[in-house]
């Protein structure tokens, strides 16, 4: 597990842990929020009538929700990005962050790990471009302010502007990770 912090926001990368998990483990996190969800198996998810009926309706393709109240209702899959607020609030992207295997990680580290056989200069351009994707993920994240924010992809990613709740996550994750 990886952790860092990026101005008021603490986040942690684990490619052991999925949104699964933190359903599991933590679901209050969930509860009392509104969730803007810009990717549900890396692509936009329409409500039932059931959700529309609760409020929930899609727009640019983000599928909006009401306020939370059960966990057990909310659609999770594979390639998911979520934003939390406390207010109800409406963002825009162009694209899931998800769906260019975000990483928060330093992207230097590539560097460290590569074979000698492979090819510098590509790995140099790779690196370039997820620094850019880090910067404009960045740049949203101040943007629209959200509360946390949720990725499962490559690896699971949880952002938090709130330290209690961030540490709150974090033991629970290094809990299960010595149990294992």
């Amino acid at each position: 597990m990886y952790q860092g912090k990026f101005e008021n926001y603490f986040w942690l990368e684990s490619s052991e842990y999925d949104l699964h998990d933190f359903m599991t483990k933590v679901p209050e996190c969930l509860i009392e929020k509104y969730i803007a969800i810009a990717a549900f198996d890396g692509g936009p998810l329409s409500s039932n009538e059931e959700e529309k009926a609760e409020g929930w309706y899609l727009k640019n393709n983000i599928l909006y929700t009401s306020k939370i109240k059960n966990t057990k209702i909310l659609p999770y899959e594979q390639y998911d990005e979520w934003y939390l607020f406390n207010d109800f609030t409406k963002i825009e992207l162009k694209e899931p962050f998800v769906n260019y295997h975000l990483s928060l990680r330093d992207p230097h580290r590539r560097l460290q790990t590569m074979d000698p056989s492979w090819d510098k200069v590509a790995i140099r351009r790779q690196i370039d471009i997820e620094k850019k994707r880090q910067k404009e993920f960045w740049a949203k994240i101040a943007e629209i302010k959200p509360e946390m924010v949720l990725i499962d992809g490559t690896s699971f990613i949880f952002i938090c502007n709130d330290l209690a709740i961030f540490e709150k996550v974090e033991n629970n994750f290094t809990e299960q990770e010595q149990s294992r």
